[in-house]
């Protein structure tokens, strides 16, 4: 009986490891997409900042046009960078 019970605990030990492993795994998960969220809400916003910017006549044609298009392209690149990885 002893070594039935000694299987039963390194079977519930291992459960428990496994159990553990994975919701650090989901939580690592989490985290990193979170982050990528929120660089692209980001760039997104930094473009609608720059676009009221130019409307109050702050910043010329030349120049906001220079800044959306940089915005843009790193706005595709996270879009692209996501959908590789997640």
């Amino acid at each position: 009986m002893s070594e039935a019970l000694q299987v039963l605990a390194e079977a519930t030990h291992l459960f428990g490891l496994i159990v553990a492993v994975l919701l650090i795994g989901i939580y690592v998960s989490k985290r990193f997409r979170g982050r990528r969220d929120d660089d692209v809400s980001r760039t997104s916003d930094m473009i609608t900042t720059f676009g009221d910017l130019h409307g109050r006549g702050h910043l010329g044609d030349d120049e906001y046009r220079t800044i959306k298009t940089m915005l843009e392209d790193e706005s595709r690149r996270e879009s692209r960078d996501n959908d590789r990885t997640g």
